[in-house]
């Protein structure tokens, strides 16, 4: 869906014009990448905590910004499913490697 709307077309367009095997890698690259909601959360929350920071009594423990956000019930909630399944990046590595590209699985130092 969210591929949908960043084309602004419609998911049939999406799911007639977008090969399969590019839609896992779509839907890996949106796994990692923060919506439009949790963006502005973020911000807000940053700025909140900045400007409370500004004001706080001395000897005040400064505000954290994660202490402003709302917690994520949908993730925590599917949490325990997510271990079980195979990673994202281990996803496509093992497609890009069947598609015949060379994949470098070694971390940097």
């Amino acid at each position: 869906m969210r591929l949908a709307v960043k084309d602004g077309k419609p998911l049939s367009y999406v799911l007639s014009e977008y090969p399969a095997w590019e839609l896992n890698y779509w839907k890996a690259w949106y796994s990692y990448e923060p919506t439009d909601g949790q963006r502005v959360e973020r911000i807000s929350a940053h700025l909140t905590a900045l400007t409370a920071n500004l004001h706080r009594s001395k000897g005040q423990k400064p505000m954290e910004p994660s202490g402003l956000m709302m917690p994520d019930l949908w993730l925590e909630k599917n949490k325990a499913v997510e271990l079980e399944k195979e990673t994202d990046i281990e996803m496509m590595i093992r497609e890009f490697k069947a598609a015949g590209f060379a994949v470098n699985t070694r971390k940097p130092e």
